[in-house]
């Protein structure tokens, strides 16, 4: 069986440091886990940091968000 682990909590930082996100995470079992990042539409196209603290361990991760047009 499957080793359950406890709640993650992710943390948005923009490339000054700054907290702009905070979301705890259900991360369910040990593995491969997807979530989701809604409300990101406002953000400046920049490089942003992404941490995630899990089972005492901190995971940090680059992401970047491009400026796209949708055309119709």
């Amino acid at each position: 069986m499957a080793e359950q682990l406890t709640d993650a909590k992710l943390e948005l930082y923009n490339i000054l440091g700054e907290r702009i996100l905070q979301q705890t995470l259900n991360i369910g079992y040990k593995g491969r886990n997807t979530f989701s990042l809604k409300g990101l539409d406002n953000l400046t196209p920049v490089i942003y940091f992404i941490k995630l603290n899990y089972a005492n361990k901190n995971v940090l991760h680059k992401m970047l968000k491009l400026k796209y047009k949708v055309e119709k």
